[in-house]
């Protein structure tokens, strides 16, 4: 979760970890201000041993 666009760059980090994003959904937890909060589901993929 991130309250933060800029922070969501930490994806592409756990994407070359094998993680891939199953969900992204933006919350708006203050909807009064411009904010909005991002969820993203992730799910580590397990590699395949040769």
């Amino acid at each position: 979760m991130s309250c933060n666009p800029e922070t969501q760059k930490n994806l592409d980090y756990l994407l070359k970890l094998n993680y891939k994003v199953r969900e992204i959904q933006p919350v708006d937890m203050f909807p009064m201000t411009v904010h909005v909060e991002i969820v993203c589901l992730l799910e580590h993929i397990k590699s395949v041993e040769k």
